[in-house]
């Protein structure tokens, strides 16, 4: 996978399969070993805040072979990428603060995740807990 990435003429090119390789390799690689490591289930998870690497990329996460979340679960990274673009792996932060902005007084006790992820093949989540 080293191959689809590479410096040219000072600039950081992206061969465009990268954005069907990068979901899988997330959730192999980082979500679902969490996911065990912590003995909580996807339905566990009510908050997803998804680094916005483009529409095609957010909406693989609801492929069943890739994690199966539902539109619901997606519609705030979408919503995001919409109204911002994709605006590296800080985007699921942007996605994180809306959660803060819905909750007001309500603590119910759900847990999210924030993933953030990137081309050069850095993955890194946050698994929260609201009390």
């Amino acid at each position: 996978m080293g191959t689809l990435i590479e410096m040219k003429n000072q600039r950081f090119l992206m061969n465009s399969n990268l954005k069907n390789i990068m979901p899988k390799l997330v959730s192999i690689e980082l979500l679902k070993p969490l996911l065990i490591k912590n003995k909580l289930t996807l339905c566990d998870i009510s908050e997803w805040s998804i680094h916005q690497g483009g529409s095609e990329v957010i909406k693989q996460f609801c492929n069943d072979e890739i994690l199966g979340l539902s539109e619901e679960q997606i519609e705030r990274s979408l919503n995001k990428f919409y109204e911002y673009g994709n605006v590296s792996s800080a985007s699921c932060l942007l996605v994180l603060e809306s959660f803060f902005n819905k909750r007001g007084n309500e603590y119910d006790i759900k847990r999210g995740i924030v993933l953030g992820f990137g081309a050069g093949y850095y993955l890194g989540a946050l698994l929260y807990k609201w009390e």
